[in-house]
């Protein structure tokens, strides 16, 4: 269940109001990339968005339902890019695949990573949890699915585990390399394939 403050207060139902809310969580996006966490509250999305405080507060209660809203579309994002990738690949042996959902994450992760690390520092210091919709379970799921075929022998609680694992470490090297602004590409990729990997084979996951 959403904790109480992180939803819409309503669900725009006509054209209008549904341009209404895009423009107020595209100026959201905006602010937190231009100005950090630093300089995000309502007054600004407000501004930025063209719209009166009260209208923004007609489908936002507040910061944390913003938040709550840009990290579910951020996660929504990143779940298309793993499922285009575990469409294309197969066959090909672990390494392959897991590459190729490296590949899709460090493409998502580059697209704006000013946003997705002032999200990270919203979420904690608004008390959030870092995935107030809920979607971490749905892409470890992703993950331990792509897992599966090289998993022979292990438990679905093992199997899990590790999925989770990756998406730590994953999730870990691309901050720390934002952080330092380091540009997202095949160097990122390299590195995370070889934690990856390490840790995989420490699961007793293998490639045939």
């Amino acid at each position: 269940m959403t904790a109480v403050g992180l939803d819409p207060r309503k669900r725009p139902r006509q054209a209008r109001s549904a341009a209404t809310v895009e423009a107020i969580v595209a100026a959201a996006a905006h602010i937190l990339e231009d100005d950090g966490a630093e300089g995000f509250n309502t007054n600004a999305v407000a501004r930025r968005a063209g719209v009166s405080i009260g209208s923004l507060y007609q489908y936002f209660p507040g910061k944390a339902a913003l938040v709550a809203e840009l990290s579910a579309r951020a996660a929504r994002d990143l779940l298309s890019a793993l499922d285009g990738a575990a469409g294309s690949v197969g066959g090909g042996g672990l390494e392959q695949d897991v590459s190729a959902l490296i590949a899709a994450g460090v493409a998502w992760h580059a697209e704006r990573p000013a946003l997705a690390r002032a999200l990270d520092r919203l979420e904690a210091g608004l008390d959030l949890e870092s995935d107030p919709r809920g979607t971490g379970p749905t892409i470890r799921a992703r993950i331990a699915r792509r897992l599966a075929p090289y998993a022979a022998g292990l438990s679905p609680a093992a199997l899990e585990c590790a999925a989770e694992d990756v998406l730590a470490i994953v999730r870990a090297l691309f901050d720390a390399a934002s952080e330092r602004g380091e540009a997202a590409g095949e160097a990122l990729e390299r590195r995370a394939l070889a934690a990856v990997m390490g840790c995989l084979a420490a699961a007793g996951i293998r490639g045939a």
